[in-house]
């Protein structure tokens, strides 16, 4: 998107192209729009495109006209976990200092009666200044400006929340720590807490729990969010007047297809009683957001439930939990990690596709498939890891 596409689009009889062709692939679509060359073919395209994604990611947006830009989508939050957020602070005024497609702060509007939003990015911002004029939102004031340069002309203690979505600089960078993003918080931490007493950064899933404990002394919730089974965003929650406390972990378990939540929370440690016990009837994986959180043990205590070795997050029991949250299985066999035993007990129960797993062993995913000549799919699931002697083993299990 540039702003002479944004500009075309906005014109009904070249938008309405958009939802005409809004179920066509992509090579259709281009085979469509060549036939028009007074079209803006690539502005049309990749709208009809984004839709597609934002059907699934935003269903309560698509269908209304707005405009998206594909990298913006792509890094923004999801419906599910926007509206999470917004569950979790309320106020008079929130500032966003990364503004992006403005998923979150669409939601903030709900609990804030003044939403703030900066966005660096000109062309990010129109299509942002857009979509609020089509959702005849008006409690977000738009801003297309440097963040840090806007809060530090503001009054101390304008705002109840300060909320951060910080971006990779460079983005061949793999690392997730915030030193490499912008805005900086650590070197604008002070600023942020003239400006309000709360702070929310949203960080990366693999963000280390234990670093966030340790750089920020103000930090008062950690909540690690999962959709659909996939861990999205950790969220830290600081406050100025909270100093070296011991801050709450919560993990947070959201379905896309329902508002169903499974939260758990303790305080946050790194030390956790583990009861081990030989394999049962039934092999357990929590949900990712309760491994990340460091909360199994809470959960095996909740359920009942025993760790299968001192090592991984892989619990057991005799009787099934209907509502386990995470993936629960049926035990068919276990077998010593012995390359001869497992390729006869593969070939006799013709096992040639599997879904395979591993925690604490030492071969890849790839280097398992490989080994035993598996395709990926089918009703069984292999999970390689140790039983509670240290010995490496594999668990044949089904869906349960």
């Amino acid at each position: 998107m540039n702003l002479e596409d944004i500009e075309l689009l906005k014109k009904p009889e070249i938008y309405k192209y958009v939802d005409i062709y809004k179920n066509y692939d992509s090579k259709e679509l281009a085979l469509k729009l060549s036939k028009n060359y007074m079209l803006p073919a690539r502005a049309i395209a990749e709208q009809v495109q984004c839709n597609q994604k934002a059907k699934k990611k935003l269903p309560s947006f698509t269908g209304k006209n707005l405009f998206f830009d594909g990298v913006a989508l792509e890094q923004s939050s999801s419906e599910a976990t926007a509206r999470y957020k917004s569950s979790i602070i309320s106020g008079s005024s929130i500032i966003s200092l990364t503004g992006g497609l403005g998923i979150d702060e669409l939601f903030f509007v709900n609990d804030f009666n003044k939403v703030v939003y900066c966005e660096l990015n000109k062309v990010i911002y129109r299509i942002f200044d857009h979509n609020i004029s089509q959702l005849n939102i008006s409690n977000i004031a738009v801003n297309n400006t440097d963040s840090i340069e806007y809060l530090s002309k503001q009054d101390n203690d304008s705002f109840d929340w300060i909320y951060i979505d910080p971006s990779r600089r460079d983005r061949d960078r793999r690392s997730v720590d915030l030193e490499y993003c912008s805005p900086n918080v650590y070197d604008n931490i002070e600023l942020f807490f003239q400006k309000s007493e709360n702070v929310m950064i949203k960080t990366a899933p693999a963000y280390d729990l234990t670093e966030a404990v340790r750089r920020f002394p103000n930090l008062t919730e950690i909540h690690v969010v999962s959709l659909d089974g996939e861990c999205k965003e950790v969220l830290l929650l600081l406050n100025r007047d909270c100093v070296n406390e011991n801050p709450k972990v919560i993990s947070v378990e959201l379905n896309s297809r329902n508002d169903k939540r499974f939260i758990l929370s303790s305080k946050f440690t790194n030390e956790s009683q583990k009861y081990i016990s030989e394999l049962k009837s039934y092999f357990y994986e929590p949900d990712c957001s309760i491994i990340k959180s460091n909360l199994t043990p809470l959960l095996a205590e909740k359920y009942n439930l025993l760790f299968i070795n001192n090592i991984t997050p892989y619990l057991t029991n005799s009787e099934l939990i209907d509502d386990f949250p995470g993936r629960s299985f049926e035990v068919v066999h276990s077998l010593p990690f012995n390359e001869k035993v497992i390729k006869k007990y593969l070939k006799e129960n013709n096992i040639i596709k599997a879904n395979v797993s591993k925690r604490d062993f030492k071969l890849s995913v790839d280097e398992i498939r490989l080994r035993f000549k598996l395709k990926d799919g089918g009703e069984f699931y292999l999970f390689f890891t140790r039983n509670s002697k240290d010995k490496a083993i594999m668990i044949v299990c089904k869906k349960s």
